[in-house]
């Protein structure tokens, strides 16, 4: 009786933001520094116990290009890999001056022995600033595309002074991509009824015209404004 598939019950929203990178030193001065700040990023995973002693732990803002901008949440998981063919720094000095003159060691005291590459992969929990749902678009563009879009931004689009999430339709979008793409001008009265047209007759974004461009380029004599 009954249906043979199982049964789902939603139980809550969750999400993860999954990164890997490789950082690879090119100097001895860039080692130290590259291993001074991994292992930062490695103690925002430890609390943080604040002035009264009491254990709470580390927000951070995340900002990735466009995918998310200032995002706030937590890192809950860091790896740090070395790679089997990552050369190593032995910390040995070039001369025999090199050395520390305090230590009983022949060693270069402004270096450690480290690798010079290595492989992070952590995962991110974002807390978002907008209450998570589905993302619910309008309607009744041109050609039935997106009117507006919904505040659920999932992915930012943003680098802190503008967004992407604009209702733009498919065609507009491919020419402003190639904003000098000549558009046909939108008085048949200027295109003529000659389907073989000049550069007259293809206008650019500005207004201007293909020969007018070819023209500026081949005047000997510009109009240069005071």
């Amino acid at each position: 009786m009954g249906r043979g598939e199982s049964f789902y019950k939603y139980g809550g929203f969750g999400r993860k933001i999954s990164l890997s990178f490789t950082v690879a030193a090119q100097s001895k001065p860039e080692l130290m520094a590259q291993s001074k700040k991994l292992n930062y990023l490695a103690s925002t995973l430890a609390p943080d116990y604040g002035g009264n002693g009491y254990m709470g732990g580390v927000l951070t803002t995340w900002t990735l290009g466009g995918w998310c901008y200032e995002l706030p949440g937590f890192i809950d998981n860091l790896t740090l890999d070395v790679p089997q063919e990552s050369p190593w720094e032995i910390s040995i000095p070039a001369t025999d001056y090199g050395g520390d003159p305090v230590k009983p060691i022949f060693s270069d005291n402004t270096v450690k022995e480290m690798p010079h590459i290595c492989k992070v992969t952590m995962n991110f929990t974002p807390i978002h600033t907008f209450r998570p749902e589905l993302h619910k678009n309008s309607y009744g563009g041109d050609g039935g595309e997106v009117s507006s879009y919904a505040k659920q931004r999932y992915l930012a689009l943003s680098n802190g002074i503008n967004n992407n999430y604009k209702a733009i339709s498919l065609a507009q979008a491919q020419t402003d991509q190639n904003p000098n793409k000549p558009v046909k001008a939108e008085s048949t009265t200027a295109l003529g009824n000659d389907p073989q047209q000049n550069n007259d007759d293809l206008f650019l974004k500005d207004g201007s015209t293909i020969g007018d461009r070819e023209r500026a380029a081949n005047d000997p004599n510009p109009f240069i404004p005071e």
